[in-house]
């Protein structure tokens, strides 16, 4: 690996331009005896004869002929980087990964964007989709820089010290099932069979954790985590699910909606690494998230301010 620096390459091209070592001094500010001393440690360091002399005027050689080319790249490059942080000033000019996943993405992340669209259109945002029950080892592994995750009432979960959370939007859990199906007259307990997500991850834990406080022992169905299917069965009458308002706003329908005695909730939140968090643009994705939680669907927002439904009443 060569050890030149950037200077002695800019000196080079000011000496080809000029033709004289005199020359490239009076254009860059420096005395004649900088440029030479400079231009025999590059020379020392490529191994190579830069120059040709031809009377008073100084030739590049082969070897610096090649270099020279090469270089006048590397000083481009160098002066649209020093341009973009001095056009940048106190803005954000940056890409932050994010993790989302289809009911967060669509309450937080795709409202988000559009602010952002408006306030800072240099902050590029590249959703990538991650599941919530694998959003902190996605954050903890650098595969993004933030994520939306899912914390739930019935089932809570210590967030280890390396991540900062924020909340965004708290929903209940709601008992989903077809309009005149059992359950109809607003008695979840009268739900025979159910499709419920599946017991090891979260929302299934959740899930049965919120039924067993309401006395019911579900008699599952359908074991099913995507929600377009366990919102499609319900639909046709096969048992009832648990949803929340964000997830039932991906598939509206004609549903019968009752809410759990217990009052079981799951909280949208936005986590990242504090050392990110010093990273002005994945700051700005984190405030733009809470400021724009879901406005569609009638939440309170505010930075670090835990979001709340207005009620549902039973359809």
């Amino acid at each position: 690996m060569r050890n030149w620096t950037l200077g002695q390459l800019r000196m080079l091209a000011a000496v080809a331009e000029q033709g004289s070592m005199r020359g490239a001094a009076e254009q860059l500010g420096y005395t004649v005896g900088a440029i030479s001393q400079q231009m025999t440690a590059l020379q020392k360091e490529t191994g190579q004869s830069l120059f040709i002399r031809d009377g008073r005027r100084l030739l590049l050689s082969d070897a610096g002929r090649i270099l020279h080319r090469h270089i006048l790249g590397v000083l481009a490059a160098e002066s649209e980087a020093s341009a973009a942080l001095d056009e940048m000033g106190s803005g954000i000019d940056s890409a932050v990964r994010l993790g989302v996943f289809g009911s967060a993405a669509l309450a937080c992340a795709v409202p988000a964007l559009g602010l952002l669209a408006r306030t800072d259109p240099q902050l590029r945002v590249e959703l990538r989709e991650v599941e919530p029950d694998h959003a902190l080892a996605a954050i903890l592994s650098g595969s993004v820089d933030a994520a939306l995750g899912l914390e739930y009432s019935a089932v809570p979960v210590k967030t280890p010290a390396e991540i900062t959370r924020r909340a965004l939007v708290r929903e209940d859990l709601l008992v989903v099932c077809a309009a005149g199906r059992p359950g109809a007259a607003g008695r979840p307990a009268e739900a025979r069979h159910w499709i419920l997500p599946p017991a090891a991850s979260a929302f299934g834990r959740a899930a049965r954790s919120a039924l067993e406080t309401e006395d019911i022992v579900p008699e599952t169905e359908h074991t099913v985590m995507d929600t377009a299917l366990a919102l499609a069965l319900a639909d046709q009458g096969t048992g009832a699910t648990l949803a929340t308002a964000s997830m039932l706003a991906l598939y509206p329908a004609d549903r019968t909606i009752m809410r759990l005695g217990s009052g079981a909730e799951r909280t949208i939140v936005a986590m990242a690494r504090p050392a990110m968090l010093r990273r002005a643009s994945v700051e700005r994705l984190l405030e733009a998230l809470v400021e724009a939680a879901a406005p569609s669907s009638g939440l309170r927002s505010g930075v670090g301010e835990v979001l709340h439904h207005e009620p549902l009443k039973h359809l």
